[in-house]
């Protein structure tokens, strides 16, 4: 998908899967992806689809047991098999990850300014006086105020948006070219909310970056491309402003329906457990146009028009 000769990040059959007592979680299921140097794609769907396992697995920071095939690339380098300093090296240099949930990441005895600047220090051959510096001027960036006082201040003295902002200081620190952020808006009040996609949609300007939310005005204001992913799968992809205003899978659909300002409609039923997946279309049982072939058919992701994939069978 969108193929770009080995730069920017390039994702091919990737299968991640846990083993659940005698069972198996198909938590991810061949996912083709690329995001282009420079470029912002947003990953959207429901909870409990396959996102975060997506980037954790981009990141190499699944449990060493997970069961990964498939290829991830990024300008090249395979990260499925890089050796453990390759890996470090990439991990914070090169790609970094905004962890979900500031208040569990973040380190509760240790000042906000430490976090940080031992971040740059594991990146750059700075000096302490030299990091603490650095680490000052990304509080600075990310809009802490203050930042010399706050440098000194623990997590518990921050609020969650100022705790959010530290997050992303940290992912900057060893100045990467590509951003992982992970549901960076949950919980936060819609002002809080709103300063921190300004933030994202600005210190990402320079950046490639994997925007995972389920915020979807928020993937519609910061992204150049949108990916709808479904129990595991990638069942939509195109253009932001083409799938938001022509989504062509009945997931995406539904989706947009939800959205307060579309009439805040549901879509009906639950996601099938990814423990027992069923044959044919994932979607088929909460889908308005499901039909027999629906139920025994599992329809792949075709390129229906110019960077424009779906994965339905009425798009065959």
């Amino acid at each position: 998908m969108n193929g770009t000769n080995g730069e920017g990040l390039t994702i091919h059959g990737l299968k991640v899967s846990f083993r659940s007592g005698q069972e198996t979680v198909r938590a991810v299921n061949h996912i083709d992806l690329t995001v282009k140097n420079g470029e912002r794609l947003g990953l959207i769907g429901e909870t409990g689809c396959g996102k975060t396992v997506l980037g954790m697995a981009i990141m190499r920071l699944l449990e060493p047991d997970t069961l990964i095939s498939g290829e991830i690339l990024y300008n090249g380098t395979s990260i499925l098999e890089a050796g453990t300093e390759e890996m470090r090296r990439i991990r914070g240099g090169e790609i970094a990850m905004v962890l979900q949930n500031s208040v569990t990441s973040l380190n509760p005895v240790v000042t906000v300014g430490r976090q940080i600047a031992e971040a740059v220090e594991l990146h750059r051959d700075l000096s302490d006086d030299e990091a603490r510096a650095e680490a000052i001027r990304l509080l600075d960036e990310v809009d802490i105020p203050d930042p010399k006082r706050r440098f000194n201040c623990y997590p518990h003295e921050f609020s969650g948006g100022m705790n959010e902002r530290v997050m992303i200081a940290m992912a900057l620190a060893g100045n990467p070219s590509f951003l992982i952020a992970d549901e960076p808006t949950t919980g936060l009040d819609t002002t809080v909310k709103n300063r921190i996609i300004a933030l994202l949609d600005d210190v990402s300007r320079e950046r490639s970056m994997l925007f995972i939310t389920h915020d979807l005005a928020a993937a519609a204001r910061v992204c150049d491309r949108i990916a709808v992913m479904y129990c595991g799968e990638i069942v939509e992809c195109g253009a932001t402003e083409e799938v938001f205003s022509t989504p062509l899978h009945p997931y995406t659909r539904g989706l947009l329906r939800s959205m307060p300002q579309r009439g805040l409609h549901p879509i009906p039923g639950m996601s099938p457990s990814l423990l027992a997946v069923p044959p044919g279309c994932r979607f088929r049982d909460r889908c308005e146009l499901g039909n027999e072939r629906c139920m025994t058919d599992h329809p792949q992701l075709k390129e229906v028009r110019r960077d424009r994939y779906v994965r339905c069978i009425y798009h065959d």
